[in-house]
């Protein structure tokens, strides 16, 4: 750590100042006026005599450098309060001084409440309510703040939030007037991309997470998880295809040279940093060792008092980012019991020197930033998959939707939405929700079902697969519904999908008859009306409207026998998904080929370029079912290791009832393909 010399000079801190206030509930109350409050039952809070009210905020990120400080280290915390409260005020008597600054004068502070419920691991949250201030205009700036002369402070850090503080330009030059000191300057901000802040404030690292991004960049999505590989045998790393094209933009677009950093936090994947011309990248991967469940109050803050610290003591970006990662990761297995927390709810939880050594972070060699592009543009061009001496890295199919093979980009990310949004329907559903519905658009062998297996896995949920073309009358309908009640009384989250949902039954479409289901969550059973429950529902056709997701959106429901469908567009809850056909995405057809053989060939690790050939660039009749049907005529194999051309026992009128037309002299092609994880 810092020299006793460094350690008098302080860490100045300077942001938005709030209130933390986290609440532990212990059940139901044991009498209750509820009449009084709509049928609410009231809800018990843990030790109500001690409010757990801290600082929060800016406040958060001082009290952090207080917690990981390996000795007595000066704090300065800078920020604006109202008129008679003294910040030290949320400060527990055995807590370690911190120095306060009043920059300006507000009416309130930023105030959050956070309600927990406890859980076999450890306490959830369930709850969160803001009370915020929203602009510099309820600032009034102090009119001679005490700030520190430069000399006293060795690493500063703004923790902006966006509240109004960084809006005054006094506070704008008093940084600017530290870093012409060459004081390093640590920046947070939760601001659009073309805000002045960024190019007022002249920061030395910038710290965004993964929101953070979103705003800075101005889109919607934000980079999904995982968002770092590393590969089990060597030094290997790449990282997440929308994280490359984020810094990217993030370099071409803020201010940059050589002496600045961009420290993007990952949570529980770790951190990704860029230097140098902002060229050289280099990613610090919490491995499954290293990994918590990322919900626990100020662990971005930790990562970021622990930078600091770091800077102070003159590490190196690389050594200071591997031991701020270790760090933060260490302090969220700590904190993820609230029985755990009351220190550091308090003031100061200490995080023992063995939990941060257990932690496990894989680094690989340092790569450019167009280093990493070009291999993400080889690994999504057919052209550079089917090629002598190619090597194949399946989990770049895996970037969105693990279980689903894709490269494309456009549908990837429609994917990661949809898997978020089902998520959160899962997360935050109550007895009393609609059911979430939505469908999946796409021809006969575009992969419905394998996105709907998908997209159960990643939100936790219990697939009931059914298919209309099967059913012999409405009664199956009441069956998949009897079924979904089963599934939720033994406490598993119903995933309904329901496929070829165009066909008739009794020469009748069923639109109709999912209106109750899937809007009111009910169906009528022996003229008993049921409840569902919480329920998602994935809607999927092969014909007609059903094949593109313009044309189901479109639809009028003026064709006989449709009058109902477009009752039941209007009750989706999200947009359509649009699978467009393999034939299409000729990439994915290579890795879904590679993926259906290693499943088949477990030891497989070189495949002869003709196999594949035969398998991706055929003119398949049944979409990925001929796939799956040639290679069950793959085999015995050779050789253990390797798949080769004549390891195809099929013959050509065999091939003919799967494919159409196959690539002219694929037998010829005897180059071997590497296949990788």
């Amino acid at each position: 750590m810092a020299s006793s010399s460094e350690q008098e000079r302080a860490i100045l801190v300077v942001g938005d100042v709030m209130i933390d206030n986290s609440w532990p509930l212990v059940g139901q109350a044991t009498a209750t006026t509820s009449q009084a409050h709509f049928g609410v039952e009231p809800v018990l809070m843990a030790t109500p005599q001690s409010c757990p009210e801290v600082l929060g905020g800016a406040g958060t990120v001082a009290r952090a450098i207080k917690t990981v400080a390996a000795s007595e280290q000066r704090v300065i915390l800078a920020g604006a309060w109202p008129d008679g409260l003294s910040p030290d005020e949320l400060l527990p008597d055995e807590a370690k001084p911190i120095e306060f600054v009043q920059l300006a004068h507000v009416p309130f502070l930023t105030t959050k409440w956070r309600l927990f419920r406890p859980t076999l691991q450890g306490h959830e949250l369930v709850a969160r309510y803001d009370r915020d201030l929203s602009s510099a205009s309820q600032y009034r700036p102090s009119t001679s703040p005490n700030w520190p002369e430069p000399s006293e402070v060795a690493v500063v850090i703004v923790a902006d939030f966006a509240k109004g503080l960084l809006d005054i330009e006094d506070v704008r030059e008093k940084l600017q007037e530290y870093a012409s000191s060459n004081i390093p300057l640590l920046l947070r901000a939760k601001r659009e991309g073309g805000d002045s802040l960024l190019r007022e404030v002249p920061w030395t690292v910038l710290l965004p997470n993964r929101r953070d991004l979103e705003l800075l960049l101005n889109q919607e999505y934000s980079v999904r998880r995982p968002a770092i590989w590393s590969s089990e045998t060597d030094d290997a790393q790449d990282i997440h295809p929308d994280l490359v094209k984020s810094i990217r933009a993030l370099t071409t677009t803020l201010p940059w040279d050589s002496t600045r950093a961009l420290l993007i936090k990952l949570d529980a994947d770790g951190a990704v940093l860029v230097r140098g011309d902002g060229d050289l990248v280099e990613a610090f991967h919490l491995t499954q060792k290293g990994k918590q469940e990322w919900s626990a109050i100020g662990a971005g803050d930790v990562l970021m008092a622990s930078m600091a610290l770091e800077i102070q003591a003159q590490r190196e970006l690389p050594e200071a980012v591997l031991s701020s990662v270790k760090l933060a990761a260490a302090f969220t297995s700590k904190s993820g019991h609230l029985s755990e927390m009351e220190g550091w709810l308090g003031f100061s939880t200490k995080i023992p020197e063995d939990a941060v050594e257990n932690i496990a972070v894989k680094t690989g060699e340092s790569r450019s930033l167009t280093e990493h592009e070009d291999a993400l543009l080889k690994a999504s061009e057919p052209r550079h998959l089917l090629r002598a001496d190619a090597s194949v890295q399946l989990h770049h199919s895996q970037w969105y939707l693990k279980g689903f093979c894709t490269v494309d980009s456009d549908l990837g990310r429609e994917l990661a939405r949809l898997a978020s949004e089902l998520r959160k329907y899962t997360e935050n559903a109550t007895q009393n929700s609609k059911p979430f519905v939505t469908a999946i658009c796409g021809g006969p062998g575009a992969g419905k079902s394998t996105v709907a297996r998908a997209l159960a896995a990643a939100a936790g949920c219990k697939i009931r697969e059914a298919n209309v073309a099967q059913w012999s009358s409405i009664e199956d309908l009441h069956l998949v519904c009897e079924h979904i009640r089963s599934l939720r009384v033994v406490g598993s989250f119903p995933l309904v999908f329901i496929d070829e949902v165009d066909s008739q039954i009794a020469s009748q479409p069923i639109y109709g008859w999912l209106l109750a289901p899937i809007w009111d969550g009910t169906y009528s059973a022996r003229g008993e009306m049921r409840h569902l429950g919480p329920t998602a529902f994935l809607l999927a056709g092969s014909s007609g409207d059903w094949e593109r997701r313009e044309l189901l959106l479109a639809t009028q429901g003026t064709r006989p026998g449709e009058r109902k469908l477009k009752d039941l567009v209007s009750r989706l809850s999200v947009p359509p998904v649009d699978l467009s056909p393999l034939e299409r995405r000729k990439a994915d057809a290579v890795y879904l080929a590679i993926t259906i053989l290693r499943a088949a060939f477990p030891s497989a690790r070189e495949v002869q370029l003709g196999v594949l050939r035969l398998l991706a660039e055929s003119k398949r009749r049944h979409g990925p079912r001929s796939i799956v049907q040639v290679i069950q005529m793959i085999g015995p194999l050779a050789s253990e290791n390797r798949i080769s051309v004549k390891d195809v026992r099929a013959r050509a009128r065999q091939l003919e009832v799967h494919f159409e037309s196959v690539p002219e002299n694929w037998q010829s092609h005897t180059e071997w393909v590497a296949v990788e994880p």
